[in-house]
């Protein structure tokens, strides 16, 4: 069992070598899903005009929105990664206590998230700069019953649809940092309790009677 479990630590060894490069693509496809999510919840919001009494709520539920749909992309194509990597090791006879250091880590790193934050304040920047100006306030139809103001709340939409939708670069790349990030202090956690494991292989192998 020793020598089969060694030979799995080596496996996975690798794996978290290979990562090292992965992480590039694994963060792309990551920030990709999110974005795509995003862009349906944006076309959402817009479809049938905007109000600018509703910005804060709005805000609000953009934000959650994304942030939603990181963690569960980020379950998928990471966090799954990770727990396949465990469950490996478990079935080769690892115990439960040689986890902790590397879950807590992954704990950690996603409570201390900039994304949502920051996220917050590009959505809450791209409504402001949707509003009309002045002028366009003092001619605003008062008659919630007139053709004006469904053009308003339309134009008002249409503005704030290609807002949001500008905030794709800046949106997508700060998924794609935080997310390598993460996966690299991650792999990085992982490969330490490797070699904790490992070395109490080794202490068994040279001490049967220990183990």
């Amino acid at each position: 069992m020793n020598t089969q479990l060694q030979n799995l630590i080596n496996r996975q060894r690798q794996r978290m070598r290979d990562l090292r490069d992965d992480a590039h693509d694994l963060a792309n496809t990551v920030a990709d899903e999110v974005w795509d999510k995003f862009e349906v919840e944006i076309e959402e919001v817009t479809a049938d005009g905007f109000m600018f009494d509703l910005a804060t709520n709005t805000q609000m539920a953009l934000c959650g929105m994304l942030a939603l749909s990181y963690d569960e992309a980020f379950e998928h194509h990471v966090l799954d990664l990770f727990e396949r990597q465990e469950n490996e090791l478990r079935e080769g006879g690892a115990s439960e206590t040689d986890f902790d250091s590397a879950r807590i880590s992954l704990t950690g790193l996603r409570k201390s998230l900039k994304l949502r934050t920051h996220a917050d304040d590009l959505i809450g920047q791209a409504i402001e700069r949707a509003k009309p100006g002045l002028i366009g306030m003092l001619l605003l139809s008062s008659d919630p019953c007139s053709d004006a103001w469904d053009r308003e709340l339309n134009n008002n939409a249409s503005r704030l649809r290609k807002n949001l939708l500008g905030l794709r670069e800046k949106i997508i790349e700060s998924i794609r940092e935080e997310t390598r990030t993460i996966i690299q202090t991650a792999r990085l956690g992982y490969v330490d309790m490797l070699d904790t494991l490992s070395g109490k292989v080794d202490a068994s192998q040279s001490n049967p009677g220990a183990a």
